[in-house]
């Protein structure tokens, strides 16, 4: 332990009796040091461990076997305990103390490396495979595209405000479908010669999709008196100016007009879009679509039988129009009736019960393995004949007028095609020793299930059809199994931990080199601790308290005579004098006695310092006393009478020192105090001072990077 006088590199107050002081010997024991809980810690820290994903794999990567940073931290103050021998007699002064050598507590911390971990997941395969599926043939429930042409011509206002509340009755056999709605007026917009897409797209997205669609109905009656609904439906589904049809989408034309197309069917005629042909040939040969089966038109018109008295022309065209491919149903309305709720919600009904022709498999048929089955609402079964349908990968297609009734549930039953099934693997890399693990299907196989050579991965029995394999393991390099420490342990001070856990063997230490060296080397990425005390150096400088005016200071070691300084109290020896242990004897003259206040060396930590007596000449009760930091003596000596003092004090620390760097020039440095970087300090080699006085309880912390 340090030496209660150890002045060496620390400040310390002298003692200062006032007047004189009669004869009183001195003598001084080996005090003991006591530190703060985690007075100093070594820490040195790594980056942190990859994980290697496969395939992406860098086997020539080289592992990072030091670490790139080293650091330890101090406290700026230490607590120390402090206990003085007096012995006073009436004529003779003679005290002695003990040489020991300066001894500190070291805390280092060091990191297992952490070799790389590869995750790599297989999959087993299986022989070919015998699956079924169900489709339901009912309405698209998917995407549904409406364009609706509204007549904006001079007699038009009852009727688009009879429209304009009714998108819920339009929507009403639609509500599960992704619908869209694009509004256009029989009035085409020409433009060089050629009509424009002037459209309003109502989406069931929009945040008021009612309100716009009411707005777009309302188009005003300001239009063409000649309604072109034929050619506009044309042109909103063309709408070049902003492209809205989905591919995948059932696409729905109503058509809401007072008057046939072209006022009465003859007048635009030899123009685009004077016969209902021109949207009809639109639909089925550009847009590829099947009237009756994806597709369909709607209208509320003039029917020409049951004709509306305030219309001029009977809808003739748009009749024809509806009637196209329309499988019986009813798809129109009339256009004088006081409200279209009926009418629309009859259209909705139709527009749902559009037919799928085309059904997507989970997987690729074998083959001629592929067998369809149609079951009706009774549950009876019947094959679906080869001949009205073909198979392109996954996706079934019917033949146009071959499509399943509505209702109706098919079902498909093949063979997927089998794939390689493996009793051994090749992993990216050779696994680490005892680091291999496998799941299948989630659960870890015993390790006596498999066996590995280099790369090759060999299962006892084979993994089941269609499991998954994951595979985790560490590189196949060797982990750390020895560390050199930054000093030399004192004898069996040595303490060493793995995490938590405090070894009491497994290890070996060699002195001559500092290694500590297990017989099993740490896992992975394990915190490896080491606790001991090391000697900083010889104890050469010891400060005594005296009485003022003492004299003829002598030093004894043994009966030889020994050379020494002195210096305000402080006795400083040779270190060829130096022996751990050896007990110097100092002799000198003091004067008279008489009352005095003697201050201590250091400052006692609050209530501490008690003093005890060990004779009847003066003591506690006989004029010896304790006054704040310092000792009150009242008390005349007649008979030799010997005290002790007892108390702690704080001891400043002021430099430290980092070592274990070969040369501390080349990195870099960085100081911090309470883990905040700091600039007060001054650095010489691999010793910080600082520059200033922090609080007792800041603790320092010095951080070395080595170069790249």
């Amino acid at each position: 332990m340090l030496n209660s006088f150890a002045m060496k590199n620390f400040n310390y107050r002298l003692l200062r009796p006032w007047g004189t002081l009669a004869l009183w010997a001195l003598a001084l024991s080996c005090s003991e040091a006591k530190f703060e809980e985690g007075v100093v810690q070594v820490t040195t820290t790594k980056p942190p461990p990859e994980v290697s994903i496969l395939p992406a794999v860098d086997a020539k990567r080289p592992l990072v076997r030091r670490s790139d940073q080293i650091s330890a931290t101090f406290p700026a103050s230490l607590v120390r305990n402090e206990a003085i021998h007096f012995e006073l007699d009436a004529k003779e002064v003679s005290s002695s103390f003990t040489l020991e050598d300066i001894v500190r507590p070291i805390e280092e911390k060091r990191t297992q490396a952490s070799r790389r971990l590869f995750n790599e997941s297989f999959q087993q395969g299986h022989p070919p495979l015998a699956t079924t599926e169900n489709f339901d043939q009912r309405a698209r429930k998917g995407a549904v595209d409406i364009l609706i042409v509204i007549d904006n011509s001079v007699s038009m206002t009852e009727e688009q405000q009879n429209m304009s509340t009714k998108m819920n009755e339009l929507l009403a056999s639609l509500t599960q479908t992704d619908w869209q709605i694009g509004i256009v007026t029989t009035s085409p917009l020409i433009v060089g010669n050629e009509p424009q897409c002037s459209m309003t797209l109502v989406k069931s997205s929009d945040p008021d999709p009612t309100k716009a669609f009411a707005d777009a109905i309302l188009a005003g009656t300001s239009g063409n008196r000649t309604e072109y609904g034929i050619l506009q439906a044309v042109v909103g589904l063309k709408c070049s100016s902003g492209p809205w049809l989905r591919p995948n989408a059932t696409l729905a034309v109503l058509i809401v007009s007072d008057e046939d197309n072209c006022s009465d069917g003859n007048g635009c005629a030899g123009q685009a879009g004077d016969q209902e042909s021109y949207l009809i040939d639109y639909v089925e040969r550009d847009l590829g679509r099947v009237v009756g089966k994806n597709a369909g038109f709607y209208g509320i018109f003039s029917p020409p039988a049951q004709p509306c008295r305030t219309s001029v022309n009977a809808g003739n065209q748009y009749q024809r129009l509806v009637d196209y491919k329309n499988n019986g149903l009813s798809n129109y309305g009339n256009i004088c009736d006081s409200s279209y709720k009926a009418t629309l919600n009859r259209i909705s009904d139709n527009i749902a019960t559009l037919l799928t022709a085309e059904f997507t498999l989970n997987e690729n048929p074998l083959p001629g393995t592929l067998n369809l089955m149609l079951i009706d609402s009774s549950g009876q079964e019947q094959e679906v004949p080869a001949g009205t349908f073909t198979v392109n990968g996954r996706s079934i297609q019917f033949f146009s007028g071959f499509e399943p009734p509505n209702g109706a549930r098919l079902e498909a039953r093949y063979l997927i095609a089998g794939t390689t099934v493996f009793q051994s693997l090749d992993l990216a890399q050779k696994p680490a020793s005892s680091s291999l693990q496998i799941e299948v299907n989630g659960s870890l196989l015993a390790g006596d299930s498999y066996s590995v050579e280099g790369q090759r991965l060999t299962f006892k029995e084979t993994p089941p059809p269609d499991s998954r394999l994951s595979i985790s393991y560490r590189e196949n390099v060797p982990l750390l199994d020895s560390f050199t420490l930054t000093q030399l342990p004192s004898d069996h001070s040595l303490e060493v931990k793995l995490g938590d856990k405090l070894l009491a063997s497994g290890y070996s230490f060699d002195p001559n080199t500092r290694t500590l060296h297990f017989d099993t080397a740490p896992g992975d990425g394990e915190e490896v601790g080491f606790t001991y005390l090391y000697r900083e150096g010889p104890q050469l400088s010891y400060a005594l308290p005296l009485p003022e005016g003492s004299s003829n200071f002598q030093l004894f070691d043994g009966s030889k005579a020994i050379d020494f300084t002195e210096e305000d109290g402080v006795f400083t020896l040779a270190e060829t004098v130096h022996e751990p242990g050896k007990v110097i004897r100092l002799r000198y003259n003091s004067p008279d006695w008489s009352p005095q206040l003697i201050a201590l060396a250091h400052i006692p930590l609050g209530e501490s310092l008690s003093v005890e007596s060990g004779g009847e000449g003066c003591g506690p009760n006989l004029g010896l006393g304790v006054e704040g930091e310092n000792i009150v003596l009242r008390c005349g000596v007649s008979t030799r009478t010997a005290l002790v003092l007892n108390y702690q004090y704080r001891l400043p620390q002021r430099e430290f020192t980092l070592a274990g760097i070969d040369d501390p020039e080349k990195g870099s440095w960085k100081v911090l105090a309470n883990g905040k970087p700091i600039e007060k300090f001054s650095r010489i080699g691999s010793q910080v001072s600082l520059t200033y006085e922090p609080e007792d309880e800041t603790r320092i912390t010095l951080q070395y990077t080595w170069p790249q």
